[in-house]
């Protein structure tokens, strides 16, 4: 079970974890968090990845050199079974170029 405040901190350094690797690469890297087989992964309304190792091709195929996330809120929240729920919402500058929301 989760100590009091324990999740909160789990789900910081996951956040922290996750934008850094994607941002700082190599990006693919970020596919080994998700789960091997159901794992999905859908970026700017593409198809669904499904799987770690779809997902890793996708994120290989991205054809922008830099990205840069930037977090604006984080909601961070305990499941049952010791989960843990984090939505995020934020910007994102693609090659040095105007952000999007």
């Amino acid at each position: 079970k989760f100590v009091m405040g324990d999740f909160k901190a789990i789900g910081k350094a996951f956040i922290d974890f996750y934008y850094n690797k994607f941002d700082t690469g190599p990006r693919e890297c970020v596919a080994a968090l998700f789960e091997p087989v159901n794992g999905m992964l859908c970026f700017n309304n593409s198809d669904f990845a499904k799987g770690a190792q779809e997902i890793a091709d996708k994120l290989r195929s991205l054809t922008f050199q830099t990205i840069t996330h930037t977090v604006s809120t984080m909601d961070i929240q305990p499941t049952y079974d010791n989960c843990i729920l984090i939505v995020v919402t934020g910007s994102l500058k693609v090659n040095e170029k105007i952000k999007f929301n």
